[in-house]
């Protein structure tokens, strides 16, 4: 039995998570579009792969973002009939994604999963005002998130796209590449339970 969403487009596909979910998807025979700004760089990671399709956009653009997919990307996704995206960015890109959100509904594709990787943004515990300093960078991620996965829902319950959130915990990799968890020097690490 064939997969319901065979066909996938990926936004931010060259970063520390993007890389290894566009290589397992591949090689599990999935139909797959990177989007970048920059098709270039995707195309150099990615040269092995068969079948992968390249779109330029400025993904940092919401406007331009639905330009392209009201347009030129627009035709593409529908010849190659997208049906999911994606969202592997990074934390700075956290609230860009409300952009791709509104495209995708009005390019009809059906199912978004954002970046919801790592902490489970959901928990109750994380909702307590005292876990982080007032506009702390943590916290802001934490309500970006969260406002991302509200207005998904909200988007849900009217029957204009489905979602699926992957909370995988904390990702130490991540955490030793961009040294967030662990200060070596002060020999000092913030682990949450």
């Amino acid at each position: 039995m064939e997969p319901e969403y065979q066909r996938i487009a990926i936004i931010g596909a060259s970063g520390l998570l993007g890389k290894p979910i566009v290589n397992q998807l591949s090689k599990a025979g999935f139909a797959l579009t990177l989007l970048s700004r920059d098709s270039s760089k995707l195309k150099e990671t990615f040269s092995e792969l068969q079948g992968v399709t390249f779109v330029e956009a400025d993904v940092d653009d919401t406007e331009d973002l639905k330009k392209a997919f009201n347009g030129t990307l627009l035709l593409e996704m529908l010849t190659i009939g997208i049906d999911a995206i994606i969202s592997v960015v990074g934390s700075l890109a956290l609230a860009t994604q409300i952009g791709y959100i509104d495209a995708a509904v009005e390019a009809g594709v059906k199912r978004f999963i954002p970046s919801e990787f790592g902490c489970d943004t959901q928990a109750p515990y994380l909702f307590h005002p005292k876990l982080f300093a007032n506009n702390s960078q943590e916290e802001m991620i934490f309500a970006q998130k969260r406002g991302v996965t509200a207005y998904l829902k909200e988007l849900s319950d009217l029957n204009k796209i489905t979602y699926t959130l992957i909370s995988t915990g904390t990702l130490p990799s991540d955490g030793l590449i961009v040294r967030s968890l662990f200060h070596v020097r002060s020999s000092v690490s913030c682990c949450w339970d």
